[in-house]
This record gives structure tokens, sequence and C-alpha cells, in this order.
């Protein structure tokens, strides 16, 4: 349906490229809300995974360390961040990475550390 109305607004066959949908609903069809992308922009272009126990996008819990593990996926290559004793810093971390590489401006996802709770002994007197 997106391919359709991409083409039907700007006249151009998307062909190869894929339409993505700049605020991750699939079914927001506006044509502000479409643009062309490739494989890579697709899985910048996505929220949380569905197993995601963190609450925030590129931070998971080492069992073995027992600390949170700040990770980036960017090219078919994972970039380890660190770990973290609090879930915000690891947040924070991943945020960081995602501005620097610039992968929020294609729609990575940055976590919204005002909600995140941690509970860790030293959290960032907030």
């Amino acid at each position: 349906m997106s391919r359709v109305i991409y083409f039907m607004a700007n006249s151009v066959d998307p062909g190869e490229f894929q339409v993505d949908h700049e605020d991750q609903n699939p079914m927001n069809n506006n044509i502000w809300n479409l643009r062309l992308g490739d494989d890579s922009l697709q899985k910048h272009n996505r929220g949380p995974r569905l197993d995601n126990t963190s609450g925030a996008v590129g931070v998971s819990w080492k069992k073995s360390a027992r600390k949170w593990i700040a990770a980036i996926r960017n090219n078919q290559k994972r970039t380890y961040l660190g770990l973290y004793i609090c879930k915000i810093e690891a947040s924070l971390a991943y945020n960081n990475k995602v501005i620097e590489l610039g992968l929020d401006k294609i729609g990575k996802p940055l976590n919204d550390l005002e909600t995140l709770e941690c509970n860790c002994a030293q959290c960032c007197s907030r």
C-alpha cells in the first residue's frame, strides 16, 4: 500500500528501494510520513525488540558481570559501548553514540532517559 501511495504522490517508482514509515507506524501512509530507503534505514528505524526487558534500546543485562551492557549495531557491525552499574548511564552511552554517528537523523530511536527507572545504588542523583 505504501509503495502505491508513494508512487501516486511523487510519480516515482520506488523500484529497488523500500518505502519507510518515519513514525514507525505501518498504518500511517500519509505522504509526509513516507520516505525511500534501503534495508539499513529500515533496520535503524525500529523501536525496542519485543523481547526487550531493560526498557531501553541498545541496553541489556549482563548476568555474569551483574551490570548493564550498552551496544549498538551499525552497518552489520556491533560496537560495544561498555558495562555500567546504572541502566540510565548505559542508555546515555547508547544515545551519545547514536547522535555521534548521525543515526538519529535517519530514525534510530533514542532512549527517553526521563522515563527510565534504574534503582541502582548510585542512580544519577536525579
